[in-house]
């Protein structure tokens, strides 16, 4: 059901042209160019969208986050490490964005209701009634797993992040992500597998 998040291949000549891009762009933002802002949201708008979606699952209230976390990114745009690639910096950003939403969420009065269908952009079309519903169960599964666990798991499944990427923006080892994940996947299994006991009434 779940399947292993794959990042395109790339080459150390890649990586190297992504980051002078990015620097690139940091420095044209630096210096006040409006085009280069753009350029730099159009680039990131819909990883950061990806990550607000499935850390939120309400897309009005992901759209806040985004602008929040562009806003926050630009203004600390000086303070990152031009020596480190930009993703992490920016999903670490946008996670912590994320947390903080979400911590709001429970103070308020009225919880604000979560959307399963927001896992999926908008311009997906319409699954069958048990693509949703089967969906909803994993994204209500996926909740309910320890928070580490949780957030590697939508990082790495839901937005595509490399294990590598992963572990840079939550700040822990490569390996420690890969055990999140597979016990992830094992404590998914047996939630989805009693949920569709469950649903047909149980074994005869």
């Amino acid at each position: 059901m779940l399947k292993e998040a794959t990042s395109p291949v790339r080459t150390a000549s890649d990586s190297q042209c992504i980051a002078s891009d990015d620097s690139r762009l940091a420095d044209a933002i630096e210096a006040g160019d409006e085009a280069a802002v753009r350029e730099f949201v159009t680039k990131y708008e819909r990883l950061l969208m990806s990550i607000c979606l499935r850390m939120l699952r309400h897309r009005q209230e992901a759209e806040d986050v985004v602008q929040d976390s562009f806003f926050r990114v630009l203004r600390a745009l000086p303070r990152w490490d031009r020596s480190r690639p930009i993703v992490p910096w920016l999903t670490t950003i946008t996670m912590n964005r994320c947390r903080t939403a979400l911590e709001r969420r429970q103070r308020r009065p009225t919880p604000i209701a979560v959307e399963a269908d927001s896992l999926v952009d908008s311009g997906t079309p319409d699954a069958a009634v048990e693509q949703r519903e089967e969906r909803a169960a994993i994204a209500a599964a996926v909740e309910q797993l320890p928070t580490n666990w949780r957030e590697a798991f939508k990082l790495h499944y839901g937005v595509g992040l490399s294990c590598e990427e992963v572990a840079d923006t939550l700040g822990c080892a490569v390996g420690t992500v890969k055990t999140w994940l597979f016990r992830g996947r094992r404590r998914l299994g047996e939630q989805l597998a009693t949920h569709e006991v469950e649903a047909t009434g149980g074994a005869d």
